[in-house]
């Protein structure tokens, strides 16, 4: 017989403190790596290198928008004084 309960991965992931956007996310991820480390044992060297090279753009890209919208930035003091504007004497 059958119970419902709390202990499926994605209730864990929920618990840990992941939306389920998030989630999902986590889930695509896993499926994709696993499905690469398929093709890699299989000897699929060429669709191996598409889906890594894919991935990896889907990422960087994600990763780019996430830090272009959230508010972290990094203090650079030395950048700042080299692009100041040269003072004139």
């Amino acid at each position: 017989m059958a119970t419902p309960d709390l202990k499926h991965i994605h209730h864990r992931l929920l618990d840990f403190g992941l939306n389920a956007r998030q989630t999902c996310v986590v889930f695509y991820s896993a499926s994709g790596l696993l499905g690469a480390v398929g093709l890699m044992i299989f000897g699929h060297q060429r669709i191996l290198a598409v889906v890594l090279v894919t991935f990896l753009i889907i990422v960087s890209t994600a990763a780019a928008d996430r830090l272009k919208k959230s508010t972290w930035r990094l203090e650079h003091p030395y950048l700042r004084r080299l692009l100041a504007e040269p003072s004139t004497r």
